[in-house]
């Protein structure tokens, strides 16, 4: 998004359809550099005001130079204040990924908005970071029992084999589907169908028990081929219900308010990420050593999601089917 060339004019080339209010590029060799993989509409004429583009453009490459600096000392820190407070910085010096949304909005329309959020996620560098701790975690660790008999190389694997599934899902499942629904009426239905994906997690690892107490062998391979499928369902959730909301909030705002609306967005899901892990590692430890019986043994912080899953499908169903796709005449 940095390259862009925010104060050019856009040309388009000739169209017969001229007379309509936006054109769509269908020529990728004639599309910017920017944006090889997106085919993307402006609205010919209403360009975005320069006053606006020439803030945004400073945020944008502030953000990234301060994301290197944090990232970097992030990787030299040696203590645990050091990395927290390492972290913490690409938090406060990175207000990329509200900004970069907002433009994204801008830039497109109900033809390619679903591809390019798709895309938004950068979901390759995740792939990537699985491989490298694949090996890394095979060059650093001898095989050790896990929660579900896994070793430390078959638990990076499965990491890995769940990026292909991300990559898969994000450009290529989410974008032919959004084409095809509505994905507000179906976006209830994933918040539901996290539900039972939650609640097999604590199952699989009282059938790999009982496969444990009766000796068998090859015990921790057969809970890995029960457990794949499942992990690949919640990973094509999460693609779906991230990329969905995502358009939701993009599509519910007027360009004049798009910026607000993502920033707060933004600080939200920051704050949930920033209370959400404590509170679930609170609660997990919690129901190993509690020594109560069901809800409040090993299922009780899948219990918990679950009903946060069940009050969001509720919530979600309220969401107007009319945002699923950008509405042509307000970009």
């Amino acid at each position: 998004m940095s390259n862009l060339s925010f104060d050019e004019q856009v040309d388009f080339p000739p169209s017969p359809h001229s007379n309509q209010s936006t054109e769509l590029l269908e020529n990728n060799d004639e599309i910017s550099e920017t944006a090889p993989l997106i085919p993307i509409t402006k609205k010919k004429d209403t360009p975005l005001p320069k006053s606006q583009l020439f803030i945004l453009r400073p945020i944008l490459l502030f953000g990234l130079f301060g994301n290197v600096i944090g990232i970097t000392l992030f990787g030299l820190s040696r203590s645990l204040i050091w990395a927290i407070i390492t972290r913490s910085s690409c938090g406060i010096l990175n207000g990329n990924i509200g900004v970069a949304k907002s433009m994204l909005g801008e830039i497109t329309d109900k033809t390619n908005q679903a591809k390019a959020f798709s895309l938004f996620g950068f979901w390759l560098f995740s792939l990537t970071g699985f491989i490298v701790g694949y090996f890394k975690l095979i060059e650093t660790h001898h095989p050790n029992s896990q929660r579900l008999g896994f070793s430390a190389a078959k638990l990076a694997l499965t990491l890995a084999c769940m990026g292909c599934v991300q990559l898969f899902s994000q450009f290529i499942i989410y974008p032919w589907l959004a084409r095809r629904i509505n994905i507000a009426k179906t976006y209830p239905f994933i918040w539901f169908s996290y539900i039972p994906i939650y609640l097999s997690f604590p199952t699989i690892n009282k059938f790999y028990i009982f496969l444990y107490d009766k000796k068998i062998e090859t015990a921790d391979t057969i809970i890995w081929y029960i457990l794949l499928p499942f992990l690949t369902i919640r990973f094509f959730l999460n693609v779906f219900s991230y990329t969905s909301s995502m358009l939701f909030i993009n599509n519910s705002a007027t360009p004049n308010i798009l910026g607000t609306v993502n920033g707060i967005a933004q600080a939200s899901a920051s704050f949930v990420r920033t209370v959400g892990p404590a509170l679930g590692g609170f609660l997990w430890s919690w129901s190993l050593t509690n020594n109560l019986s069901f809800p409040f043994d090993n299922y009780f912080a899948f219990v918990v999601l679950s009903i946060i899953s069940l009050i969001g499908g509720y919530q979600s169903s309220f969401i107007p089917h009319n945002l699923s796709a950008a509405n042509s005449s307000d970009k």
